[in-house]
């Protein structure tokens, strides 16, 4: 049989079946592994006797049992382990647990069962991750699994794990500890079954922390955990200023959205829910949320100011108050010269193109719009107020087919008006 004398080649390839088959003569001048940094490893040459066994080799405290755990080789871990002290095993495991990998829990399993590792509640914690029933159901009886504010229920919980919620809770575990948390855990994954199962213990308050649960569901759209709250007469809707109308038209969900409106007030904390459903150009969610013509709230300026044009036109056709804030709407059309906008505001017959001393032609002829000018032109309005500002900002910025267009107007009395003006 060839001799093998580079023993990370052992690591990497022996199996089992070449385990239980094979057994080395392992000569005097052998690689010692040496734990520099996390998991790496250099090589010296010192002299050992001929060990005939690579289990015994493995036993001797030099670290090659705790690289085949790093890496994983079961096989082998199963035949040396018992070999293996006690608090090197311990060591490991701990490793093991405090590490920012994906827990193994195989490995853990075979680890804790072969050692008197004694921190068994973050071992639990770890476990919980996997889900790994049958190993939680032999750490309960153990340790205390309502330690940490009932931490191993509030994780089950987040990770979405029904069957390990229900057997924690068979167990002892409290649902209510740390204001709820297992349940808004719960709507943070989405899992309804296990909402469900919680809301059906009386130590869960689902209005704890104003129903942050439920705002919480809202705001994930956890549709039919939104209905479970609903049914629940201990949910509070509205709390915290009705967010969860708020937050569900902020996020596009609709379907929820539709649940919320008719129980919930979309003009509560400065009118979050109309803000957003109009920011956020959506229409749909508007409907739902319209339910009459007045407003405290300019909802036709604030939809002018993002320049949502179906919105406003929207707005409009439901008999919204486009005057509010001295006609805010149609000045920023003019300033900002969204022509859609402009035309649908004029031709609401609420809105009076002469507003603030017929600042719309004066903005417009200043910026140079000349379609805007034409359109403004054709109303009852006096081109010339402000001591003929409109004329002089159109002259003075060079748009001198707006000053033509203006000096052509039969309300125009003075046709040496630029001269007198600039005089």
């Amino acid at each position: 049989m060839k001799l093998i004398n580079e023993l990370p080649l052992i690591a990497v390839h022996l199996d089992l079946k070449t385990y239980q088959n094979l057994r080395f003569s392992i000569q005097c001048s052998l690689p010692k592994i040496q734990k520099t940094t996390a998991y790496q490893y250099k090589q010296t040459t010192v002299q050992y006797p001929k060990i005939h066994d690579i289990s015994e080799y493995i036993s001797t405290g030099n670290g090659m049992f705790e690289y085949f755990c790093m890496n994983n080789h079961l096989c082998i871990i199963k035949n040396v382990i018992q070999q293996i002290p006690k608090q090197t095993i311990n060591d490991i495991l701990v490793e093991l647990v405090f590490s920012e990998l994906e827990f193994d829990v195989e490995l853990g399993y075979l680890l804790y069962k072969n050692c008197d590792f004694t921190d068994l509640v973050d071992l639990l914690f770890r476990v919980i991750e996997t889900n790994d029933l049958n190993f939680v159901k032999e750490l309960i009886g153990c340790v205390d699994i309502t330690v940490e504010s009932n931490y191993a229920i509030r994780q089950a919980c987040l990770f979405g794990y029904y069957d390990m919620v229900k057997l924690l809770l068979e167990n002892g575990a409290d649902p209510s500890d740390y204001n709820n948390d297992a349940l808004f855990s719960a709507t943070q994954t989405g899992s309804l079954e296990i909402v469900e199962l919680l809301l059906r213990d009386p130590r869960v308050d689902p209005s704890d922390m104003d129903s942050i649960a439920f705002r919480n569901a809202c705001s994930n759209g956890h549709y039919e955990i939104v209905k479970s709250f609903i049914r629940d007469n201990r949910t509070d809707f509205q709390a915290d200023n009705n967010f969860g109308l708020g937050v569900a038209c902020d996020n596009g969900y609709t379907n929820i959205v539709r649940l919320l409106s008719d129980i919930c007030d979309p003009t509560d904390n400065d009118y979050y829910a109309f803000k957003a459903a109009i920011e956020n150009g959506n229409l749909e969610i508007l409907k739902l949320i319209l339910k009459q013509q007045e407003y405290d709230f300019d909802l036709v300026g604030f939809a002018t100011t993002h320049y949502q044009i179906q919105i406003v036109e929207y707005l409009l056709a439901c008999g919204i108050d486009p005057t509010k804030n001295d006609c805010y709407s149609l000045r920023h059309a003019v300033k900002h010269q969204q022509i859609e906008i402009f035309k649908l505001l004029l031709k609401d017959n609420r809105v009076d193109p002469r507003i603030r001393n017929n600042y719309p032609i004066g903005k417009a002829s200043e910026l140079g719009n000349m379609e805007m000018v034409q359109i403004l032109l054709k109303y009852d309005i006096d081109p010339y107020d402000e001591d003929y500002y409109a004329l002089k900002a159109s002259y003075l910025n060079k748009h001198f087919h707006i000053v033509n267009l203006l000096l052509q107007d039969p309300r125009l009395t003075n046709p040496n008006i630029l001269k007198t003006i600039f005089e």
